[in-house]
């Protein structure tokens, strides 16, 4: 009886320390799972327009680090918090062609998780133009004169470029949320420029005037940009 009970106590701490190793060798086993990651809006195949909500579905058992989203492999935002959701400004994407969005998911342990591709089509209404505000149409501006150019923003704009041109001289000014060019230096909320135009190949003496056009653009990178504005005419003199 007495062999009997050694034998079965025997058994039953050799249960418990495979337990126990057991338990042991899975918290030491490192994490190699992927994030679950899908786009649940827009749907595939669909066609959007203007700003464009992106919803993102991430899971991980041990946490999501960044969710990044991608529009034909271009990075336009990312995401740490949930609801993982980010907008799309289509203005920007001019050709209007088919276009597909990605999302990235990254773990707390670097392990990476992609959604499946959705493919959308923009709508031709989805292009942004800037509307300009000032100087109206047939105003006269001095050149050595304080004068201001204004526009309406345009939503998701990084930067803004100002063009002014006549017969002798044109040139585009440019303007960034960034503050890194030195010139971008414009309170873009407000969008108002003011400041003189040197035009470099005026006559430096005497009496000088010219028909002049400006118009504006805007852009969300030096590559995705919006339509120029209408140009408005104006009359520069000295």
């Amino acid at each position: 009886m007495d062999d009997l009970r050694r034998a079965f106590s025997y058994f039953v701490v050799c249960v418990f320390l495979a337990a126990q190793m057991s338990c042991s060798e899975k918290v030491n086993e490192p994490d190699t799972e992927p994030p679950a990651v899908g786009i649940s809006y827009p749907t595939d195949l669909s066609t959007i327009t203007d700003q464009v909500h992106i919803l993102a579905e991430c899971h991980d058992e041990n946490g999501i680090s960044i969710v990044q989203f991608f529009v034909d492999d271009v990075l336009i935002a990312e995401d740490s918090k949930p609801p993982y959701d980010q907008i799309w400004y289509t203005g920007f994407w001019l050709d209007r062609q088919g276009y597909v969005l990605s999302v990235v998911a990254k773990d707390q342990n670097g392990n990476i998780g992609t959604s499946a591709p959705v493919t959308v089509t923009l709508a031709k209404d989805s292009e942004c133009v800037p509307e300009l505000i000032e100087p109206e149409n047939g105003s006269v501006i001095n050149l050595w004169d304080e004068y201001s150019f204004s526009w309406r923003p345009v939503h998701g704009a990084r930067g803004y470029i100002l063009k002014v041109r006549t017969s002798d001289f044109e040139f585009n000014q440019y303007f960034c949320t960034s503050g890194g060019p030195q010139e971008c230096f414009v309170n873009l909320k407000e969008t108002i420029f003011s400041g003189p135009i040197m035009p470099y190949n005026a006559p430096p003496f005497g009496d000088w005037s010219a028909d002049g056009y400006w118009s504006v653009q805007a852009y969300w990178s030096s590559y995705y940009l919006s339509s120029w504005s209408e140009e408005r005419y104006v009359r520069f003199s000295d």
